[in-house]
């Protein structure tokens, strides 16, 4: 995708509806949540609000770009979770050696505790809340770095957790 960015771009599926750490470096507030086929950019990601790009022989119209963060978030492009697994399904998009993503998988779910809650306890409250699902038992709660601002450690995390995670 050299045609994004001259470095690899990451591609991350996101609920905007409920997403926090994108939202605070948004250029400017979206008027209406991220449709279908729109995307949220990086700042050195190229393309401007309303530029229609192509990832994956797919295309997706710019919604909004991000501040810079001088991180890989610079060079990431957020979508919708449902537009995320059909690229995921596209051949040559995932590697092979990576495990299938089928729609309705999720490799990460980030949760905002405002109440700095004990992290064994707060790992204890979430696998409570999933013990039905089969992945409860690979829930793992990664807690913030106390020096960091708590935005731009949101940002920071991302790649590096969902590598992790994916890993």
């Amino acid at each position: 995708m050299s045609e994004l960015s001259p470095a690899p771009v990451n591609i991350y599926g996101i609920d905007p509806e409920t997403d926090f750490t994108i939202r605070p470096w948004l250029k400017k507030p979206l008027n209406d949540p991220l449709k279908p086929g729109e995307v949220i950019v990086g700042n050195e990601v190229a393309g401007n609000v309303s530029t229609r790009i192509s990832v994956g022989g797919k295309t997706y119209t710019i919604a909004d770009r991000l501040d810079p963060t001088q991180s890989s978030i610079d060079r990431t492009i957020f979508l919708r979770q449902d537009d995320a697994h059909i690229l995921a399904a596209i051949k040559g998009i995932v590697a092979l050696s990576a495990p299938a993503i089928s729609p309705g998988d999720v490799n990460a779910v980030l949760i905002r505790d405002s109440n700095r809650e004990d992290r064994d306890v707060l790992t204890t409250r979430i696998r409570r809340l999933f013990s039905s699902s089969l992945g409860y038992r690979y829930i793992s709660v990664i807690g913030r770095h106390f020096t960091l601002d708590p935005v731009a450690e949101d940002m920071q995390a991302i790649p590096g957790l969902l590598n992790l995670i994916s890993a």
